[in-house]
């Protein structure tokens, strides 16, 4: 008995567009749209999401045009909404940072920020230690760190590869 793989994550959103629209210019596709409009039923509930008036929209989305590599789960749940606060910083509790593996960061990232993106920093790198090429880090729109990384091509003992 073992894990095989993140089947996908689930990011929870305040504005599906504007996050889709986020994920879709880093390369993620937009695969199947869920939509629920009723009572929560047990595919909801094993989740912890309580009984009673569930409206939700959700889009899945794939790295690379594969099925069976990255999955992103964007949802936004109009009832119950949810409370949008203040971002939780790097080291708050929960899930704060996707790590995504790119090709070619510095052309994504001048891709990237020529249409308005904002970095955390300007791309950092080589790190040899850590067989990073280059990495750079920004938020999407609802506080979530995503970072692109580029790793050196050829190391045997790469451990990300």
């Amino acid at each position: 008995m073992s894990v095989k793989s993140i089947f996908h994550i689930n990011l929870n959103c305040s504005d599906l567009e504007r996050s889709l629209e986020f994920y879709e210019a880093l390369g993620f596709e937009s695969r199947f749209t869920l939509e629920h409009d009723g009572v929560a039923g047990p595919e909801h509930t094993v989740h912890g999401i309580p009984e009673g008036r569930l409206e939700y929209e959700a889009r899945l989305l794939v790295a690379g045009g594969d099925l069976y590599q990255t999955r992103i789960d964007l949802m936004q749940f109009k009832q119950p909404l949810a409370e949008v606060g203040e971002p939780l910083g790097a080291t708050g509790l929960g899930l704060r940072r996707i790590a995504l593996r790119v090709t070619d960061l510095q052309g994504m990232y001048e891709e990237l920020r020529s249409k308005g993106f904002e970095f955390i920093t300007e791309p950092v790198g080589p790190l040899p230690d850590l067989f990073v090429k280059w990495v750079v880090s920004l938020l999407d729109p609802d506080g979530v760190i995503v970072e692109l990384m580029e790793l050196m091509p050829g190391s045997k003992k790469n451990l990300y590869e």
